[in-house]
């Protein structure tokens, strides 16, 4: 039986469980049985018991290797009987059939798929920060009850079915933390009405330029210095040898993340980091411009002639995922694929965050909802390129476009 006391309790962030399973049926509910097939208790199918409604559950596809969809829970542990079946080589070896047994159900709600799934490969990928935060829970004294196995091997998940997941290993992930039951969308909820006052006056005084994640904390700094010994209070002093991973400046990160999902921030692009803050890389963001009384062009223009020789420009209006573009962005930075164009150097603070995505796969074409990969299906392109792409059927390819600026500039050299 689980023991008294965990590692998260009196920390309100840590909410995140993960089931990892086979099931079909991957947010109807949460269930186990009371015992394993020896009969005594095993945390692995009792932790979810210590669950919270509100707190959120991500789904382990064990067919897909991949963290693939979130959920929530909705209500308190309700005990039933179940029909349950053991898995792995030891019910393989004994043949054991599913077999109704005493056990217990947490309903879900707010099941979907996350944006992007998280697999195995990219989690092996950040071994040594998961490591690390694994080390420093442990030095709590508390069992981790964490999902994945870090021995010689390459990393794995352990054998089971309920586990706790870490906030600071959800915060490692874009694909687990951009996702709305994850950050709330309201970035009041994230830091009260007066400091969101506040968080809004200094976007207001960074002006339409792009800022990193750092240059925000400066100016927040430097403007409600008493305001910021609060947050460091409750969250920790960040940046470089901070000796955690979830800091001031994480917390900061995620009330900018809280202010992108409400449509006042546009998250750009990760660049080098300055001296001091605790990654090689940091996020940067510029203020919405539809928030500004402006936009981007549309994505994509058709021209046709009408009759009495008027040109005529036909705007073709399709739903775009903002998510998408943002993702598109990160991992593709804000220079135009095509001819290396950067609107922020070409034109100063007015041209941050602007750039086109182009659908390389035409949007027209596509005959209603498809799913969308973000990074191998969008690419960010200038308008000028994005028109000469659309200029002649078929649309060019992103190779054809190059070649065809570096036959009419010899010195053209791509920045791909």
């Amino acid at each position: 039986m689980m023991g008294k006391g965990h590692w998260w309790e009196g920390h309100d962030r840590e909410r995140f469980w993960l089931e990892a399973t086979d099931r079909n049926d991957l947010g109807t509910d949460l269930r186990a049985p009371n015992a394993d097939q020896s009969g005594a208790p095993n945390w692995r199918y009792l932790l979810f018991r210590e669950a919270k409604p509100g707190d959120v559950v991500f789904h382990y596809d064990k067919r897909r290797s991949a963290i693939t969809s979130i959920s929530r829970i909705s209500a308190n542990v309700v005990e039933a009987p179940i029909v349950w079946a053991a898995r792995g080589t030891y019910a393989r070896d004994k043949k054991l059939q599913p077999t109704l047994q005493p056990g217990y159900r947490i309903a879900l709600d707010q099941f979907h798929a996350l944006d992007e799934s998280l697999p195995l490969d990219e989690i092996r990928a950040k071994r040594t920060q998961i490591e690390a935060l694994v080390a420093e829970l442990s030095s709590k004294q508390f069992p981790l009850y964490f999902p994945f196995e870090l021995g010689n091997r390459p990393i794995r998940p352990l054998q089971g079915y309920a586990f706790k997941l870490p906030a600071s290993f959800v915060a490692l992930f874009p694909q687990l933390s951009s996702d709305d039951l994850v950050s709330d969308s309201s970035a009041d909820k994230f830091v009260g009405t007066n400091a969101t006052i506040a968080f809004r006056m200094v976007l207001k005084d960074l002006g339409i330029g792009s800022f990193s994640t750092y240059d925000f904390i400066e100016r927040y700094r430097a403007e409600y210095p008493q305001e910021w010994v609060l947050v460091e209070q409750k969250h920790g002093v960040g940046g470089k040898g901070a000796g955690k991973h979830y800091s001031s400046f994480t917390y900061v990160s995620q009330v900018l993340n809280g202010l992108s999902r409400d449509g006042e921030l546009e998250k750009l692009d990760y660049r080098p980091a300055p001296f001091g803050w605790g990654n090689s890389v940091i996020r940067y963001w510029t203020l919405n411009r539809k928030s500004l009384g402006g936009g981007l062009f549309p994505d994509e223009v058709s021209d046709e002639y009408a009759e009495g020789g008027k040109t005529q420009v036909v705007v073709n209006k399709y739903e775009r995922n903002r998510k998408a573009r943002q993702r598109c962005i990160e991992y593709h930075g804000m220079t135009c694929k095509g001819c290396g164009a950067d609107f922020e150097k070409r034109y100063g603070p007015h041209g941050a965050g602007f750039i086109h995505v182009h659908h390389l796969v035409p949007v027209s074409q596509t005959n209603g909802p498809y799913k969308l990969d973000p990074i191998t299906d969008l690419i960010p392109v200038c308008p000028n390129c994005h028109a000469m792409i659309h200029y002649r059927e078929p649309m060019l390819t992103i190779e054809q476009l190059k070649s065809i600026l570096s036959a009419a500039s010899p010195t053209f050299i791509s920045n791909i």
